[in-house]
């Protein structure tokens, strides 16, 4: 029976960062030749990929002022990045596509916003004097409005939580020092213009330990903020009614009944907002789709819980029926089971599975790898999707190999071609650098091909590989042993 490669199906049962990126590490010297190569090689790439590299570099630093350095450097180079915002998906029709994979990838934080506060994170843990400061710096853009055509949606979260903790950490514990995290909070809380940052907000004003006063104000001037936005159903769908835990309004309705403040005026704020946004068209993908309804009633519910405590006559909200009348929203088909030459990858890597351990097993693997490196992009399908399929395919017949010499051809063909694959790694850094990563990790969990994808990526004539393979090889042999 045939059963297509589901590529994000697979990506999303190991996407978990790499083991580089989640534990922790021994420090290193910089006169370790490791650590020296490393440094070079991060120099020499594109900026989303230094950078990335740097900030890894600088947690296992065991030198303050390099470590410094790097974190400079590292924040310094995000400022040209692109994308600007890291996405999260429409969760719809998720299959084996691009804006998909598009927002998968954003989990590894090398776009510019989440590199930036990435880097004002790590500064304030040695510096947070110098993280205030380039915290200031930042120059967040308003997000933009996404249509129902769009299956992403920016999230502006990453800069909310840099709020807070740099609140928390460069303000003096004193009269002065409070008054002082008051004022940089609110001063950089104006500026809402999308309803992505309402709960951000919300959750910086409970966590930042303001005073009532500047609590209040900060009330103020969010309600005033939130009677002000621009429709954006993907934006109100996905992160102020999407959210699973909910918890940003709860959060603040608490630290406001500690500091004696009253919510009455925010919560009405709030209630016309969910109002008028429940009642406009909507996008008829998230207006009708069962699992997304029913996380959307549980939020409106959370928060009929709170308002019908100081709002007087109020009514709850409710979800329009499924039947009324939505805005057409994009699709998010897999087109590629239509594909005969995918479909017949797919029936030979099941095939594979099937076959004993031996000479012709390996023969196999070896062949389907080399055709798969020969497969040209179909017609009328975007570069983009070929090349997230094709790694695809590469992986899961890399997972399908049990010996050394049938796990060694088809990495060094899945390496190849992605040491090839120079516009996507220039035009989706993102997206060309998880694969890299999902790679280095089932080679981690695969000692058959370890050395070999390694070895092959430290080879490539491409940097960005050579970088990844290096800084791979010197973080998971500091791993500390029974850290997670």
């Amino acid at each position: 029976m045939f059963r297509p490669v589901t590529v994000v199906v697979a990506l999303l049962a190991s996407a978990v960062w790499p083991i580089a990126r989640a534990q922790r590490v021994r420090p290193a010297r910089r006169n370790e030749p490791e650590f020296a190569r490393v440094e070079v090689l991060a120099q020499s790439v594109g900026p989303a990929f230094g950078s990335d590299a740097l900030l890894r570099m600088s947690g296992i630093d065991a030198d303050r002022v390099s470590q410094r350095r790097a974190i400079e450097e590292a924040f310094t180079r995000a400022a040209t990045v692109q994308p600007e915002f890291p996405l999260v998906p429409v969760p719809v029709g998720f299959t084996d596509s691009v804006p998909a994979m598009a927002a998968i990838s954003s989990r590894l934080g090398v776009d510019r916003l989440s590199l930036q506060t990435r880097a004002v994170e790590a500064m304030a843990a040695i510096d947070p004097q110098r993280a205030r400061r380039m915290f200031e710096s930042i120059t967040i853009p308003a997000p933009p409005v996404a249509t129902c055509q769009e299956l992403t949606v920016p999230d502006p979260k990453s800069y909310y939580t840099a709020m807070t903790g740099v609140a928390g950490a460069a303000f003096e514990r004193s009269k002065k020092g409070a008054a002082a995290r008051d004022e940089f909070v609110l001063a950089h809380l104006d500026g809402i213009v999308s309803a992505g940052q309402v709960l951000p907000a919300a959750r910086v004003l409970a966590e930042a330990g303001l005073s009532a006063a500047a609590l209040e104000r900060g009330l103020t001037s969010l309600g005033n903020a939130v009677r002000g936005l621009e429709r954006d159903d993907r934006a109100f769908t996905l992160l102020v009614l999407g959210e699973e835990d909910g918890t940003e309004l709860d959060a603040l309705d608490r630290a406001c009944r500690t500091a004696g403040v009253s919510t009455a005026v925010f919560l009405q704020s709030m209630y016309r907002f969910l109002a008028s946004n429940l009642a406009a068209e909507r996008c008829s993908d998230t207006g009708t789709d069962a699992q997304l309804r029913e996380r959307q009633s549980n939020a409106l519910r959370r928060f009929d819980s709170l308002a019908q405590a100081v709002l007087p006559s109020y009514r709850p909200l409710l979800l329009a029926p499924v039947d009324r009348k939505y805005e057409t929203a994009a699709a998010a088909d897999d087109l590629w089971t239509g594909d005969a030459q995918y479909r017949g990858f797919v029936q030979r890597i099941e095939k594979i599975g099937d076959m004993p351990e031996g000479v012709e097993r390996d023969n196999e693997l070896r062949q389907t790898a080399s055709d798969v490196a020969e497969w040209a992009k179909p017609l009328n399908t975007s570069e983009r999707a070929y090349f997230q399929v094709k790694c695809g395919v590469f992986y899961r017949l890399l997972r399908t190999a049990r010996s050394q010499r049938g796990a060694e051809g088809v990495a060094d063909a899945y390496v190849a071609f992605l040491s090839a694959s120079h516009g996507e790694e220039n035009d989706y850094p993102a997206e060309w650098l998880w694969q890299v990563d999902q790679l280095l990790r089932m080679a981690r969990d695969h000692p058959l091909v370890t050395e070999t994808v390694r070895g092959d990526m430290e080879r490539s004539s491409d940097g960005t590989l050579a970088l990844e393979a290096a800084l791979d090889r010197m973080l998971a042999a500091r791993v500390r042993d029974g850290t997670k």
